[in-house]
């Protein structure tokens, strides 16, 4: 049995010994029997030492070598009792936390967690500072995992990883940290700690023990962000750097996964045959059986994708016999068990052994687990297909609570629909299609159903509407011929709206005919009319009417002309659907443009479009893969290289930015010629000033000011550099830009935004003269614009810190104008009042008081006499003080009675002094500085009037209710005073 064991140094103070008695010989006998492991003998002589000697200091020592020797012969019931007796009998003995560490590796061994834990836990709480005080936390830690708590072993990992970094167990309960932060769902937090990791790691990882499991769980994440192709990456330093690890056989497992994932199924099969050879004894070869099952499945080897499916689910039921105790384990292949009937259902499903797909589903129904939903639907779907109603009703009674509380709601409601349809219950079936939630994901089958129910039910106008998307209306036929001709002409002379009018006429009078003639000319008036609607941007009915082509022709048609609409149909319908915002059908129909035979112009445009389409869906893969096409098509046709600079704001928007810069920097270096030189320059440009590269960058705006001093990209260049330069608050800098591109550019748009930041950048280097320059100018020409307030406020600031006081009035007065926001207005208003009262002679402070004070406020109004008393103007404050004390009789009230009573004590008017300190403490709810001062200073002035009775009793009180205060050592002060 394998023990968690740990070594131990300690030092002890040991007693002195006098004499090599019998008794002390036993101690040395059973310590040196358990040095040589020797445990019986170590047991039997410790045992007697124990019992036959007196209690001294070595009686712990004893205890603790006994209770290892038990533990080391896998005895722990009786390790844990003497490890427990000696913590009992000798509690101060520097033995007992080490038997309290101990305790917990029992326990430990025992695999019995929650004790573990708890003793660990009590370790760190009783001895928070040894040298096992790490160790604790970490098993603590790992007790905690056993019971997937998995919140209260983050807190222990997260306090190794802060508090001991320098810690042999440092990398262990990092890669244990970053565990639990993914199973607590905290994955931004673990990337960012794998990371760090992976940095520290290098390439190979060397002498780091955890690296496999640092690169797995990075790997895992990667996975299920779907980035691919870095989870291959680290999986493949596994493989390269890690053979043989607890890593291993899972990183092949799931490098096979993703190759799958990726349609590289020789590539995924050799990952999977690697894993049963190099690790045949790995619990992941039954994940490998399933893998290769999932991959038959996908190629339509349904017979042999049975055999792996079968084999998988055997594998699993011996492993769960013999991994019992396992729970986690058991879990993991009970799960993979679920999803093996899954699979191996769908496969009897598709060879139509449906009775076997039916029993197999339910399998996983009566588990109750995952793949439920999936199951209950694909019952639901094999009944309706062998319209068995009955057993469907049945299902659904069973569960339908359950599917209706899913995610899946929407999907059963379908079914449910369909089944009620063929029952006759009509009502019934259209109130299930009512309480879809997400009707535009199932728009077509919701459509057909409802109209089936609405022509069982009569209701022809309901059908024909729910249809419009779905069908076209069979349409009475005369003088097609005409107003197509009529159609044609207004399209060529761009009336879209007359064209389209007379497409309705065409199709009112067209023949119910299925002659070639009447389905050309059908085709030529739904390909005009597509236009048309797309010209007069109504992209659905353009859609609509062009897919008409599509659906009605085939591609074999003998008709040249019909073939060249059907095949420009595509290309315009790519448009469409572009135009609509459906990249994804827009990027289909342009790639089957690019594969027909259509003008060159067109087809170019079909491969470019494709591309795009992709780009605007934000498939940058996708869109990069065909850009790179296109690139190696047609380079050097400009075509060619439009495509290699998109390719480079592909790899920008995946983030794989040496790849984008390797592009503009081609660009830049080796296509002298092209137009595109400008763009990957001032891709370059802004690059280097997200790196903050000032040099790099100055260089290529030189360069690009030397190719096209007019270029706009080049005053664009000026303008990011300058919001770099007021990034890193270089504002000289950034006003030098702006005031240049001012100067120079011919572009007219924003320009009030140019000013600003012009305006505003002189401020920041205080160049006032320069910023009111272009300040003015922003308020003079663009009152509209969205600056144009901030414009003022900022000129007001540069009047205010100059002491312009007329120009600052000014500003205001237009502030007042523009502002919205009635405490700003307010806040400008009194700025007015205040200018006032400073041009009338008051210093800056004194205005600002004053009109605080107009606000009423007592903290306003004590501020005011506050300011007026500190001046020496005492019957002034004190007019306000007195004004405060009748309105206030809490903090400020108080304080104000206090300085009243001042002005009192300052004319020696002790008496009158007394009575106001004394009304501090009675007629207000002073704070307890107030309070005190009133005290003392009231016992202060009975002093003065040689009352030492009155004087006695207010120092008493404010030695028992201030003890300890400022206020409290004066009055002891004038009690000394009294005494003598």
């Amino acid at each position: 049995m394998k023990k968690i064991a740990l070594v131990i140094c300690i030092f002890f103070s040991l007693s002195n010994v006098n004499s090599l008695s019998e008794v002390s010989s036993l101690l040395d006998a059973g310590i040196g029997d358990y040095k040589k492991g020797q445990y019986t003998f170590a047991i039997n002589n410790l045992k007697k030492f124990i019992q036959t000697a007196n209690e001294n200091a070595d009686k712990p020592k004893a205890y603790y070598y006994l209770s290892l020797s038990y533990y080391y012969t896998e005895n722990y019931k009786m390790a844990l009792n003497n490890f427990n007796a000696l913590i009992s009998k000798f509690r101060i003995s520097s033995y007992a936390p080490v038997a309290c560490f101990w305790i917990g590796l029992i326990y430990q061994n025992l695999k019995e967690w929650e004790d573990a834990e708890e003793a660990f836990l009590k370790y760190v709480s009783l001895y928070p500072r040894t040298d096992l005080t790490e160790r604790a936390y970490f098993a603590a830690a790992n007790s905690q995992i056993e019971l997937e708590k998995y919140a209260e072993a983050e807190k222990g990992l997260k306090t190794i990883i802060e508090k001991y970094k320098k810690s042999d167990k440092f990398e262990e309960a990092s890669v244990l940290y970053a565990y639990v932060l993914m199973k607590n769902g905290k994955i931004d937090e673990a990337d960012k700690l794998l990371n760090e990791w992976i940095v520290k790691l290098g390439k190979t990882g060397e002498n780091f023990k955890y690296r496999d499991r640092f690169w797995l769980y990075a790997a895992e994440n990667k996975l299920n962000a779907k980035d691919y192709d870095s989870a291959k990456i680290l999986l493949k330093k596994i493989d390269s750097y890690s053979k043989g690890s607890l890593s291993s056989d899972i990183a092949l497992l799931r490098l096979s996964q993703i190759e799958e994932k990726l349609g590289n199924s020789k590539e995924s099969k050799e990952y999977l045959i690697r894993l049963s050879s190099e690790y045949p004894l790995s619990k992941y070869n039954i994940d490998s059986t399933l893998s290769m099952g999932i991959s038959e499945y996908n190629k339509d080897n349904f017979a042999d994708s049975i055999v792996f499916f079968r084999q998988t689910i055997d594998s699993i039921d011996k492993n769960i016999a013999l991994q019992k105790n396992n729970k986690p384990e058991v879990k993991r292949l009970n799960d993979l068990k679920i999803s093996s009937y899954y699979y191996l259902a769908e496969s009897y499903n598709k060879i139509n052994e449906t009775d076997k797909a039916i029993s197999t589903h339910f399998e996983i129904i009566n588990n109750g687990g995952n793949f439920f939903n999936e199951s209950f639907l694909k019952l639901l779907e094999i009944y309706l297909s062998e319209n068995k109603i009955i057993e469907a009703k049945k299902l659904i009674d069973k569960y339908e609570d359950k599917i209706l509380n899913s995610a899946d709601a929407d999907k059963y409601l379908i079914y449910r629909a369909k089944i009620e349809f063929l029952e006759g219950k009509h009502s019934e079936s259209l109130k299930s299609i009512e309480k879809i939630k997400n009707k535009n994901a199932f728009f077509q089958i919701i459509a057909k159903i409802k109209s089936n129910n609405y022509i069982k039910q009569g209701k022809y106008n309901e059908a024909l509407s729910t249809l419009t998307d779905v069908f076209t209306q069979t349409p009475y036929t005369d003088k097609p011929q005409t107003a197509y001709e009529i159609a044609a002409l207004y399209f060529n002379n761009r009336d879209y709206e007359n064209a389209v009018k007379y497409y309705d006429i065409i199709k009112t009078y067209s023949k119910d005919s299925k002659s070639a003639e009447d389905k050309a000319l059908s085709v030529k008036s739904d390909y005009i009319a597509g236009l048309s609607y797309m010209q007069l941007k109504d992209y659905k009915k353009g859609i609509e009417t062009l897919k008409k082509i599509q659906n009605a022709v085939g591609f074999d048609t003998a008709d040249t002309e019909i073939q060249k609409i059907l095949n420009k149909s595509f290309y315009y319908v790519g448009w469409l659907y572009y135009k609509t915002s459906n990249f994804l059908d827009s990027a289909k129909n342009f790639g089957t443009a690019s594969l027909l035979d259509i003008e060159p112009a067109l087809k170019k445009d079909s491969f470019l479009m494709e591309a795009w389409s992709y780009f605007s869906n934000k498939d940058f893969q996708a869109a990069a893969q065909k850009f790179e096409n296109i690139y190696k098509s047609f380079y050097p046709d400009e075509i060619g290289v439009k495509a290699y600079f998109q390719m480079g704001k592909c790899y920008e928007n995946l983030k794989k930015t040496d790849k984008s810069l390797e592009v503009y920097n081609k660009i830049y270096k080796e296509f002298p010629d092209s137009p595109y030189k400008e763009s990957a320059a001032f891709e370059l440009i802004k690059y280097n000033l997200s790196v903050k590269n000032i040099n790099e960058t100055n260089a290529l705006i030189n360069a690009l000011y030397s190719m096209n001093p007019d270029s706009t990209f080049y005053y664009k260049s000026l303008l990011i550099q300058a919001e770099t330069f007021m990034s890193l608050n270089r504002y000289s800098e950034a006003f030098s830009n702006y005031s240049f591109y001012l100067k120079k550019t011919k572009d007219r748009e924003n320009l009030d935004i140019i000013y600003y930041w012009a305006g505003y950048s002189a401020y920041q280097i205080k160049d006032d003269i320069s910023s009111l320059e272009y300040l003015n100018i922003l308020i003079d020409g663009y009152k509209n614009s969205n600056f144009f307030l901030d414009a003022l406020l900022l000129q007001q600031t540069i009047y205010n810190r100059t002491g312009d006081l007329v120009k600052e009035k000014e500003t205001i007065n237009r502030i007042l104008v523009a502002e919205k926001s009635p405490d700003k207005i307010q806040k400008y208003i009194n700025r007015l009042d205040e200018i006032k009262l400073i041009e009338s002679g008051l210093s800056k402070e004194e205005a600002e008081l004053v009109l605080k004070s107009k606000s009423g406020k007592i903290e306003d109004l004590y501020a005011l006499a506050l300011f007026y008393y500190n001046r020496g103007e005492k019957e002034r404050a004190a007019a306000i003080f007195k004004d405060i004390t009748d309105k206030d009789k809490e903090r400020l009230g108080a304080r104000a009675n206090n300085i009243l009573g001042n002005i009192e004590l300052d004319k020696n008017a002790y008496e009158e002094a007394a009575r106001i300190y004394l009304k501090t403490a009675t007629a207000f709810v002073p704070d307890a500085d107030a309070a005190g001062e009133a005290l003392y200073k009231a016992a202060y002035c009975y002093f003065k009037l040689d009352k030492p009775k009155l004087t006695q009793t207010l120092v008493d009180k404010l030695k028992k209710d201030f003890a300890g205060s400022e206020w409290a050592l004066k009055g002891i002060e004038i009690e000394k005073r009294i005494l003598k």
